[in-house]
């Protein structure tokens, strides 16, 4: 029998530093990385027509079923059932509103550089982006983590302003306590 593949999601603002965590600790823990992102867009270097909500989640489930490496899923947020059963832990990744503005900011103007000054659909586009940011409620994405703590999936709140290095040792140290409470429990 195929045993359920397993891993952990990092979520927080846009900007809070959950891909730059989460490929750190794939990478380090021999883990593959599921950046939700990537899964609505068919090439992930084109950012042109992304797919609906409804097939990116098909593509997760997809990537879940198909593997038993462990997995680190970085997303704002995401409630689906399947994904939460496939869980050990949650890292939440705090921040407020002006630091994920200037994050994402800074973050396109990397990405698409001079573009963004001369392509008026590019930058309208970003815009929209930008505001749909504005009004997620980081509030509400904490309190779902609290309330998935209480119901005893092990989170760790992280500080998305913090040193990297910091962030880095402690969610090192969580994953390894989650996969080796894991393997005890064989």
């Amino acid at each position: 029998m195929k045993m359920k593949r397993k891993g952990i999601m990092i979520c927080g603002l846009n900007g809070a530093g959950k891909s730059t965590l989460g490929k750190w600790l794939a990478e380090r823990t021999n883990a593959e990385w599921l950046d939700n992102e990537m899964l609505y867009f068919e090439n992930a270097d084109s950012y042109q027509e992304p797919c609906t909500a409804k097939v990116a989640q098909e593509r997760l489930h997809a990537r879940l079923a198909d593997s038993n490496v462990p997995f680190v899923y970085c997303a704002v947020d995401n409630e689906d059932p399947v994904l939460i059963d496939h869980l050990l832990g949650i890292v939440y990744v705090g921040i407020d509103h002006t630091v994920s503005q200037e994050r994402i900011r800074q973050r396109s103007a990397a990405r698409f550089s001079t573009r963004l000054q001369k392509d008026e659909a590019l930058r309208k586009s970003e815009e929209r982006f930008f505001e749909s940011v504005k009004r997620k409620d980081p509030i509400r994405m904490e309190q779902w983590a609290r309330k998935m703590e209480m119901a005893g999936m092990p989170v760790l709140f992280l500080d998305g302003t913090a040193p990297l290095s910091i962030s880095q040792d402690r969610i090192e140290t969580f994953w390894k306590k989650l996969f080796f409470v894991k393997k005890a429990e064989k």
